[in-house]
Order: C-alpha cells, then sequence, then structure tokens
C-alpha cells in the first residue's frame, strides 16, 4: 500500500531502509565482515554506522552493526562493527536490510544525526518539492473530495508497482478517529496511481462538526490546521510535505 495510517509505519518507511536480496559470504575475521562476489553496497545504499539485519542464512540472521568513523563499505566489503562476530557461512542469499536508528530505536529520520551521515541523508528532504510539487490542493475545502498530485494524476510505471507513499498526519493515528479520509486515486481502469491521493472528510467530521456540504472558514481550519501530507517518491528516497491547513488560507 502506498497510503499510511500510523506514525510508526510513517517514520519507518520514510527514513532511509535499505532492502536487498544478495548472495554473500559472512566471514568471522578481525573485524568480521560480509562480502559478495559482484554488485555494489555502496550503489545500493549500505553506508557506516548502519544497523544491518540479515535474513535468510542458516545460522547468521539478526542485527548487527556496521562499523563506524573512516571504515565504510566498498562495493564489495561491509565490515563489522570490531564487537560483531558471524558464523562462517556463505555464499548464501540473503535479505539484507540496513537503516540507522535514533537513540529511541527508530529509524533515524532523513536530516537527524547528521554529524554522522549527513552525505547520505541531507539531500532527502526536498524543499522546492519535485515531479513539480503537489498539485491540486484547493484554495478552500468546498467539502467535496479533492484529488492531490505530484505526477499530475499519472499512472504508474507498472501497474500495481507503487512509486510513492504517503502519509497525511491528523489530530491522532487512530483511524476511528480521524477527521479525514485518505485514499489512492482512482479511475476505474487497470493502471494503479500511487502518484495521487484522494482526501475528503468522513462521517465523523459531519458529526462533530455538523454539515459540511458547504464548510464555513472556522469548520475547514478545524478539519486541515496542522495536517500535514507527506509524499516520499521510492526510487531516490526524497521526500516533500506540504500543510494543508496554511494552503487553504
Amino acid at each position: 500500500m502506498s497510503i499510511l495510517h500510523d506514525f510508526a509505519s510513517f517514520r519507518r518507511k520514510f527514513s532511509v531502509v535499505i532492502e536487498n536480496t544478495i548472495a554473500v559470504s559472512f566471514v568471522n575475521g578481525s573485524p568480521a565482515t560480509i562480502t559478495r562476489a559482484s554488485g555494489d553496497f555502496v550503489t545500493d545504499g549500505y553506508w557506516k554506522d548502519m544497523t544491518i539485519t540479515a535474513t535468510g542464512s542458516a545460522s547468521n540472521d539478526g542485527v548487527r552493526l556496521l562499523a563506524h568513523g573512516s571504515t565504510v563499505p566498498t562495493n564489495l566489503v561491509l565490515t563489522l562493527d570490531p564487537a560483531e562476530t558471524v558464523t562462517p557461512e556463505g555464499p548464501v542469499s540473503v535479505l539484507l536490510t540496513g537503516r540507522w536508528l535514533d537513540a529511541d530505536g527508530y529509524e533515524a529520520w532523513p536530516g537527524s544525526q547528521t554529524d554522522r551521515h549527513d552525505d547520505k541523508l541531507a539531500n532527502l528532504m526536498r524543499s522546492g518539492g519535485f515531479d513539480g510539487g503537489f498539485t491540486g490542493v484547493p484554495a478552500l475545502y468546498t467539502g467535496a473530495a479533492f484529488n492531490v498530485s505530484v505526477n499530475a494524476l499519472a499512472a504508474d510505471s507498472t501497474p500495481g508497482t507503487d512509486e510513492y507513499d504517503w502519509y497525511l498526519s491528523q489530530r491522532t493515528d487512530v483511524t476511528s478517529r480521524q477527521l479525514l479520509d485518505i485514499d489512492e486515486y482512482y479511475v476505474g481502469d487497470t493502471n494503479t496511481y500511487s502518484g495521487s491521493v484522494t482526501i475528503v472528510h468522513n462521517a465523523l467530521a459531519t458529526t462533530e462538526l455538523g454539515s459540511l456540504t458547504a464548510p464555513s472558514v472556522d469548520q475547514v481550519l478545524q478539519l486541515f490546521n496542522r495536517c500535514h501530507l507527506y509524499c516520499r517518491r521510492r526510487s531516490d528516497g526524497a521526500i516533500q510535505w506540504i500543510d494543508l491547513g496554511k494552503a487553504m488560507p
């Protein structure tokens, strides 16, 4: 799904998380390493200080830390932290997940911990937008559903393969208490449109705020104040966002 409905999913999906299935060998040297015969760890996105999780091996599934400082990955070698050990194995095909973690254990939000990995995170937040920025946000909400797009309502290149992820921050992550519904844009053909979403108020909004067939400015503010719409492009991890409350003066 390209629509996320809770903060934990949003933070993980919008953070830098690298996942690839790779044929690797685990070498228990000093330090231990994870090696591959071909391909490129750096091009794939793995970098120093990442927490690495292997899945699918016979003896080395689990979480380990990559080395810090100047010991950066090379195209064929991931060097583990000196405290880490592995069981000699391979080559074996594993799902290798790499991510940076903040002190609270969540994946690091792009731009945080910039003293450690700003070269990988600093450019993901696009203040100027991408793909022409957001289109479709009305000057003032009229009570009808509206479509917001970052690619002019274009279909995904491969139907069924999402190219974008979305998250709408509201007053709560509890979906039964949210006033707005957000769904992937749909036109009834065989294509999918993950670059666009449809937003509209729901029955709870009508119950709590009254009729919204022709909402007042005050009702619009109650619906959209401090609601932020985020979009992440999967191809490069770039993120942009818009404050819907301010977009509807």
